[in-house]
């Protein structure tokens, strides 16, 4: 009986990973799974944006080209901007809003079909890792990231030495000494 159950539990567990591999190689490629739908739940019409009811927990992921409904009837496209565990907000794309239309609550965004870009590969390239107890070169991200070009170090100017004491004035200053303040003193 325990290996039974053991060996359900294996076939569950199986299943459930590949099912997390194909969403997250949906995710890669950067497509929302076929049959997801979600409702606006908020509409900004001056800024050009609205609130879906679904996040990244179903299925959603940013850059995805979404449709509105209502009806029957297409009044609009959606662009997946940011994506949060529930929730989602969408860019209404410029010249894709029926004319005399508007987005509004409760209308249904559905998952537009776009097929996978051949040009676009799945994965992301790997960063480049230099060898093993190579120093990182200067200015680049430790983190694999790119790095903002360094700016030149600002010229400082050259300290005017004080004047000595006693000295007339206008007298040339006398040069500081070279000798290391750190040295050992002589014996």
């Amino acid at each position: 009986q325990q290996t039974a159950i053991v060996e359900e539990k294996h076939v569950a567990t199986a299943a459930q990973a590949k099912k997390l591999q194909e969403i997250d190689a949906r995710e890669r490629r950067g497509q929302i799974e076929p049959g997801l739908t979600a409702r606006v739940t908020q509409t900004y019409q001056g800024y050009g944006f609205v609130v879906l009811n679904k996040g990244n927990a179903a299925g959603v992921f940013p850059n995805n080209v979404m449709f509105v409904k209502r009806g029957k009837s297409t009044i609009a496209r959606l662009n997946v901007r940011d994506v949060e565990v529930s929730q989602s907000v969408a860019d209404v794309i410029p010249g894709s809003l029926a004319p005399g239309e508007s987005v509004q609550p409760g209308d249904l965004a559905v998952a537009a079909a776009r097929p996978p870009d051949p040009a676009v590969p799945a994965t992301p390239p790997a960063p480049a890792i230099p060898p093993a107890g190579a120093a990182p070169a200067m200015g680049s991200d430790p983190f694999g990231g790119a790095a903002p070009p360094l700016a030149p170090a600002p010229a400082t100017p050259e300290p005017t030495p004080a004047p000595v004491e006693g000295a007339a004035p206008g007298a040339p200053a006398e040069k500081p000494a070279t000798a290391d303040p750190f040295a050992p003193a002589p014996q």
